[in-house]
């Protein structure tokens, strides 16, 4: 890192890692490794510039992935305020850890046999994540795990736009699948789940998009959120943000120069993306 900074962070994982979390222990313990993160914010032109170094403890870091082309920023419109693109989100297992501890919450603490299958001190964390998926299953239809968040993989990547006063806006998920037919399937269930939970009074239809199909839910005002697979992509956001992924035509991100610009002072090959445009 620079030695000529304007502010300096240290973060200690191993030390974090020794934090009782009770019933999220395991979530925690499959996110945390034995490392040390250093961050540095220093004046640069043609801004402020961040850079991190993680240096690994006793225990090996997970494989740096491979740098990669983005095709998410030929569809982010110009005027995103936020986008982020990275590859590869399922194999972090970042959405396992999460999407287990919102389990443990929704099912564990109220269910004797989930709770045994989550031991506070699990000696095999991802052991213990897994059991909590297949436990689940017998509940929601499907794996979560293995259905849905094991199979981002590809570029994935979000944008968030708004207008000057902040008082509309649009934003996307989206992540390439590797089996578009299972993430399909999952997401039918999970549709039902939600019919179901709101007493099959939603406002939850399906929308043809490009080669794909979207279940939409009016949110009022005409926005409406909305989920599915389009052009071999999980895309989830609001419709006007989705409807690039048709082949909609549009200016894009990739096309702005304040983008260029300050992606030109970044080195070429990257793992990840992240622009946040200020002005």
């Amino acid at each position: 890192l620079p030695t000529e900074f304007m502010a300096f962070t240290l973060v200690n994982n191993g030390v974090a890692s020794d934090v009782d979390l009770g019933p999220f222990e395991s979530s925690f313990s499959g996110l945390v490794n034995d490392s040390f993160t250093g961050v540095t914010l220093s004046a640069d032109q043609p801004g402020f510039r961040f850079e991190t170094v993680t240096v690994p403890g006793e225990d090996a870091l997970p494989a740096i992935p491979a740098a990669y082309d983005s095709s998410l920023e030929a569809i982010a419109p110009e005027d995103a305020i936020v986008f982020l693109s990275a590859p590869d989100l399922g194999a972090t297992g970042v959405l396992d850890a999460l999407g287990a501890a919102l389990l443990g919450v929704a099912f564990g603490m109220g269910d004797p046999a989930l709770a045994e299958a989550t031991p506070d001190a699990p000696s095999d964390p991802e052991a213990a994540i897994a059991q909590q998926y297949e436990d689940a299953a017998g509940l929601l239809g499907v794996n979560l795990q293995t259905d849905l968040f094991q199979q981002f993989a590809g570029e994935y990547g979000m944008w968030l736009t708004a207008d000057a006063a902040m008082e509309s806006g649009s934003g996307v998920f989206a992540s390439e699948v590797s089996d578009p037919d299972t993430v399909n399937n999952t997401l039918m269930q999970l549709s039902f789940l939600i019919q179901g939970a709101m007493g099959g009074e939603s406002a939850l239809a399906t929308r043809a998009v490009g080669d794909g199909s979207v279940y939409t839910m009016d949110l009022g005002g005409g926005m409406a959120f909305e989920f599915g697979v389009v052009g071999g992509m999980f895309v989830m956001g609001t419709s006007d943000a989705i409807d690039r992924f048709g082949g909609a035509d549009s200016v894009t991100l990739s096309g702005d120069t304040l983008y260029q610009d300050v992606m030109a002072t970044l080195p070429e090959a990257r793992n990840s993306i992240f622009f946040v445009d200020l002005e």
